[in-house]
């Protein structure tokens, strides 16, 4: 566990657990500090919650109490996974969307499949692809509000930026994407050309975000780890746009596993 993981435990109760663990070591502030080689004012803010030590200074003390940094925090981690009760109803209205989205992406291509094959008119898909992507957008604004909360809860700052920017870009990739509907008969070079952009911005989005979520992994074990590299790779797939069919077989399996690990994290299950 990387030595950032020490601010993870908010004040004031790392304060307490230091005084708890300075007394049953039978030592005196002054005496502690004394082997920290630290000032008595420095651990009395520690003691009291008024003040975050640095990671050295921590490490520090922790290791003159006889506390391994990384036991003590393994130890403490679940201070940190206690959401509220309105964070467990948000992130489990994002394992609702997470499915509805799966579910949604599967609707998507054997409705398309059939419209293409039956030649059907542009005010056919027009209809079905601008109420299909409608119910996109909402469900992915609802899932990410997971990763949201997670990232806020965390002080993960860049997943925070990570979904504002994925939600950006699900928006203007449905509006283009029922844009296409009016030319792709008429325009088939620039329809193309779009088509295009919508899978490179697409796939950016998914990398962002695959990126931002292997953070988790320090919290959360090796699951949230598996879906950042399934987005990732999804991700690569759609920048590389020539590989964007091998996006349709996995993103359906990536949104199923972030319904269930959100789902998890809802119900305060086992990470791991």
């Amino acid at each position: 566990m990387e030595n950032k993981n020490v601010f993870t435990m908010k004040q004031p109760e790392l304060g307490k657990k230091i005084l708890e663990l300075r007394k049953q070591k039978g030592l005196t502030q002054e005496e502690l500090v004394e082997q920290c080689n630290i000032n008595v004012r420095t651990i009395q803010r520690i003691e009291a919650g008024e003040v975050s030590p640095r990671s050295y200074t921590i490490k520090t003390i922790l290791e003159v109490l006889g506390q391994k940094p990384d036991d003590f925090f393994t130890e403490t981690k679940e201070d940190d996974l206690n959401f509220e009760v309105e964070e467990k109803k948000t992130i489990f209205r994002s394992s609702i969307a997470a499915s509805v989205l799966a579910a949604s992406l599967i609707v998507y291509i054997v409705v398309e499949t059939f419209l293409e094959l039956n030649h059907s008119e542009m005010f056919s898909k027009f209809i079905f692809r601008t109420f299909i992507n409608l119910i996109m957008v909402v469900a992915v604004f609802y899932y990410l509000k997971s990763y949201t909360t997670i990232g806020t809860k965390l002080g993960f700052t860049s997943m925070k930026i990570a979904t504002k920017t994925y939600f950006i870009i699900e928006v203007f990739v449905a509006s283009l994407t029922v844009f296409l509907t009016l030319i792709e008969e008429n325009q088939e070079v620039l329809f193309l050309l779009l088509l295009s952009i919508i899978t490179i911005i697409f796939g950016v989005a998914e990398l962002v975000l695959g990126i931002s979520i292997q953070k988790l992994k320090s919290h959360f074990g090796t699951f949230p780890q598996i879906i950042g590299i399934g987005k990732m790779i999804n991700g690569i797939c759609l920048i590389l746009v020539i590989l964007a069919p091998i996006s349709l077989v996995i993103t359906v399996p990536i949104f199923i596993a972030e319904a269930v690990f959100f789902y998890q994290v809802s119900e305060n299950k086992s990470y791991s």
